[in-house]
């Protein structure tokens, strides 16, 4: 934990510090500084990574920023210490009201709600239940003692102005508003709790009627309403004459006081279903939760069923954790509106008033830090490539060379040496990893706030809800390691980059940054970078038909600059990796034998008709399991922001024009697309394309980005007249008042997915961690019958640096007969033993069984000594010999 803050502070002082130097000696917009420091830090660290310096650059890269922040604070020492003394004075000044009677009521409960921050702190971060509780006893008094003088200081400067001044009297009435609703919302999915075990007892109490001679009690299924996940009866042996029937898997209970214990493990309380069957000889239940009983009579003359819908309690415990997130948020949005107050009416006097804006950019940095603590992978390509892949960065400090735990060690690796530089210094969490990855893009996404006033606070605030409500309306994925909304933010970098200077020059090469960049994103990132191109390159064809004889020989300049930059990025980026995969031995074919070109070769069923129209619908009508169909299928939406793009720059020629282009681009984007599934995806996911939303949302968000820049400037430049701007602005209030709901409902924070998997995979881990993890990069053959490849990708990234077998289109985990249609869960291959047999000694260290069943062992038994019939097993490769390890 230390380490990690120490690592949280040296990245702060390292992007302070490359802010400043790039400020002092580079003309530039400081919008665009955090992105350009980002690309150099993936430019730099790619060029190491081919050189095998990966590491040392990450320190010699990280030294140089925090060097310039030491100069910095040097050359500013005397500022700085009467800064310090300011402080000194102010925290004296807190304690000093704990002495007074005017004051002493209002200290003791402002440090209450200081004590509470801290804990909510505490719980959002740290799994303080698990450490050691003095360590957390200190750490709880420490980040009190720190958090005390700020909320004082801030809520009675806060009080004199709600007295004096109605608009922040309204805006912290709002402010309130807001964070009830938010935390209502989060309270919903019981997001603040700890995990605990709800025990449910249930008993037959036996006949109603005293004088009936017999009663049973028939309990079909419990299960936890909202997710209907169903409870295990694992301790039904313990508990007096209980039966289970293995006909229809009825629980029964014979006599009166026979009891079945159930337990549920989840956060907060919850709602569970109880089916008993009511018949003529049923009697009285009590269902005890959580030693809170009901009764319930089941007698009835005919057999029926009964549903009984019973909810736990809140514990004292989660009662409290409450009360502290939700003092917590409310302050944290008070600080947050309070700097916007500020900042819109120029106050000055308040505490460090030139420093707010470092302390309002601080402060959302420690915000997101502490946002994305918790989170963990959960989608398929994080456990395929974008997870295991910085996971096998930070422990190897290298590129892939010979053996590599990541499904595609092709993918180009711009974006995860960016991240591999943030869990240098934090230390390997997925939580970290979000944070790098979702830094980038805040990032990007901030260059939309360039040239906005800064008294149009709420044209600011209407920008940050549209942007967010762009990411997740869009199928991007943006909470993942996903790479497509970076790579459409930083599309959207380079329009704005453009737009705003218009100019391309040597000496200006920022466009040749942003193309390096996009094609470090991933592979279609040089479809972007040559799209940007044409765009930028068009418009620059279109000003020569406009000026005069100067400006037609500096806009051949700039095209010629242009298409150096271009071409040199491609040598930079794509033939060096070319080379290191070639010189590594790492495969990079386009079409593998199985894309449907190959399949249009041979004459199969698949022609190019039927595919083509199945895109065409896509296109125009959309797909019911995303956002983008209907009025807003993919077409739609592109003819929606061309419409926004003409109306708000109708008054400027060349800038319709250049909204024009960027539809025609998009058309072809969008085909460029089709044609990649034909010749480069496999045929399944050229048949079904794949993701085919997704990678068109990449164009869409930085489309979207360049609009709102426009948006901002279009009056100030008058490109567009006032009226045409407040029809956009009424149209973005609309968007974000319908989409907001939809997007925060249809979402859940931190994601939630999977975590009983990955829990169970590390219980099974966690017995062979001696065995697997001795230090060797040993290689596991993993088998789980008829699961699907979810699992197989989850314990291939758990297991990691050690590696096992790849995909089902070559050596599967599920073997034997194919299962029934309905009950099947992936490709099952169908090798006789000798096959199986060879493929496990001939290059494979040992064999992971996960999930075994009669199947396995009716065909494939023989070659595993000593085997078990069910559960999980670990068995030793030992030249010829498959050995079961005890």
């Amino acid at each position: 934990m230390l380490k990690t803050l120490l690592g949280l502070f040296a990245l702060i002082y390292f992007y302070f510090g490359t802010y400043k130097l790039i400020k002092d000696h580079i003309r530039i917009n400081a919008f665009f500084i955090p992105v350009f420091i980002n690309l150099g830090i993936m430019l730099l660290l790619y060029i190491a990574g081919l050189i095998g310096v990966l590491e040392s650059a990450v320190w010699v890269i990280g030294f140089t920023g925090i060097l310039y922040f030491i100069i910095y604070v040097i050359k500013n020492s005397n500022l700085i210490y009467y800064d310090g003394k300011s402080v000194i004075i102010l925290v004296s000044g807190t304690i000093k009201s704990f002495f007074y009677k005017k004051t002493i009521v209002q200290a003791l409960l402002l440090f209450i709600v200081s004590a509470f921050s801290s804990f909510a702190l505490m719980n959002m971060t740290i799994d303080i239940w698990v450490h050691d509780r003095k360590l957390m006893l200190l750490l709880f008094v420490l980040l009190t003692s720190l958090i005390f003088p700020i909320i004082y200081n801030n809520i009675d400067n806060s009080f004199k102005l709600f007295r004096k001044d109605r608009l922040y009297r309204n805006l912290s009435i709002g402010v309130f508003i807001i964070s009830t609703a938010i935390f209502i919302l989060l309270l919903s999915g019981n997001e603040f709790l700890l995990p605990r075990t709800d025990n449910i007892i249930i008993t037959n109490m036996g006949a109603a009627d005293t004088n009936a001679s017999r009663s049973k009690t028939i309990l079909l299924e419990v299960k936890e309403k909202s997710s209907q996940t169903k409870l295990d009866y694992e301790l039904v042996s313990n508990w007096k004459d209980v039966s289970l029937s293995d006909d229809i898997g009825e629980i029964i209970l014979e006599h009166q006081d026979d009891r079945l214990l159930l337990k549920f493990q989840d956060k907060g309380p919850n709602t569970y279903e109880f089916l008993f069957i009511r018949t003529p000889i049923s009697g009285v239940v009590k269902i005890n939760v959580n030693d809170v009983a009901y009764e319930y009579d089941l007698y009835d003359r005919s057999d029926n069923q009964k549903r009984i819908d019973i909810s736990s309690n809140y514990f004292l415990s989660d009662i409290i954790i409450l009360c502290a997130n939700f003092l917590f948020i409310v302050t944290m949005l008070h600080v947050v509106f309070k700097f916007i107050y500020l900042y819109k009416t120029g106050e000055e006097g308040q505490f460090l008033s030139k420093y707010n804006k470092y302390f309002f950019y601080l402060f959302l940095v420690i915000i997101l830090f502490l946002f994305t603590r918790p989170m963990h992978f959960w989608a398929w390509d994080e456990f395929s490539h974008w997870g295991i892949f910085i996971k096998e960065l930070s422990i190897k400090d290298k590129l892939p060379t010979g053996t590599y735990c990541t499904v595609v060690p092709r993918y180009i690796p711009g974006i995860s040496l960016f991240e591999y530089f943030f869990l240098t210094f934090l230390g390997y969490t997925e939580g970290h990893a979000y944070f790098a990855y979702l830094f980038f893009v805040v990032s990007a996404a901030w260059v939309g706030f360039i040239d906005i006033p800064k008294q149009n606070i709420g044209l600011k605030i209407l920008i940050i809800l549209a942007i967010i409500i762009a990411l997740f309306i869009l199928p991007l994925y943006f909470i993942s390691m996903y790479v497509d909304a970076a790579l459409g933010l930083l599309f959207g970098v380079g329009l704005i980059y453009y737009f705003k200077y218009r100019k391309i020059s040597f000496g200006g090469a920022g466009i040749f940054w942003i193309f390096c960049g996009l094609q470090l994103m991933k592979t279609w990132g040089l479809a972007f970078s040559v799209i940007l191109f044409g765009i930028i390159f068009i418009d620059k064809i279109f000003s020569q038909k406009h000026e005069n004889h100067k400006g037609k020989y500096s806009h051949k300049k700039e095209m010629l600059f242009l298409t150096l930059f271009l071409l040199s990025s491609i040598f930079f980026i794509q033939i060096t990796w070319q080379i290191h995969l070639q010189e590594n031995g790492i495969e990079n074919s386009i079409g593998d034998g199985g894309s449907l070109l190959n399949s249009f070769q041979n004459g199969t069923e698949y022609d190019v008709r039927t595919i083509f129209n199945n895109w065409i619908e896509i296109t125009t009508k959309g797909r019911q399991d995303t956002y983008l169909h209907g009025a807003l299928s993919i077409l739609s939406l592109s003819l929606i922001l061309l419409s926004v793009g003409i109306l708000i720059s109708y008054k400027d020629k060349q800038i319709i024009w250049f909204n024009l282009s960027m539809f025609v681009f998009f058309i072809i984007n969008i085909f460029l697309l089709f044609v990649s599934y034909i010749v480069y995806f496999s045929i399944e996911e050229g048949i079904k394309f794949a993701s085919y939303e997704r990678y068109a949302s990449e164009f869409f968000l930085g489309w979207f980005l360049l609009l709102i820049y426009q948006m901002s400037t279009c009056f100030s430049l008058e490109r567009c007249s006032y009226m045409s701007l407040k029809i956009v602005h009424m149209s973005l209030i609309a968007i974000i008042a319908i989409g907001m709901p939809v997007a925060i409902t249809g979402t859940q924070l931190p994601p939630q997915n999977y975590i009983g998997r990955r829990e169970t995979l590390g219980y099974i881990l966690e017995k062979y961690e001696d065995t697997i993890f001795d230090g060797n990069d040993n290689k596991i053959f993993h088998i789980a019958q008829n699961t699907n490849g979810l699992s197989h990708l989850m314990l291939r990234y758990e297991i990691c640096p050690n590696t096992a077998q790849y995909t089902a289109q070559n050596e599967g985990w599920s073997f034997g007969e194919p299962y029934p249609l309905l009950e099947s869960e992936c490709n099952t291959m169908p090798y006789n033993i000798e096959e199986l047999y060879t493929i496990i000694t001939s290059d494979y260290d040992y064999v992971l069984i996960t999930k075994p069943d009669k199947q396995l062992w009716k065909y494939y038994g023989d070659i595993f000594q000593g085997h078990k019939l069910d559960g999980d097993q670990l068995f030793k490769v030992d030249k010829e010999q498959i050995i079961f390890i005890e």
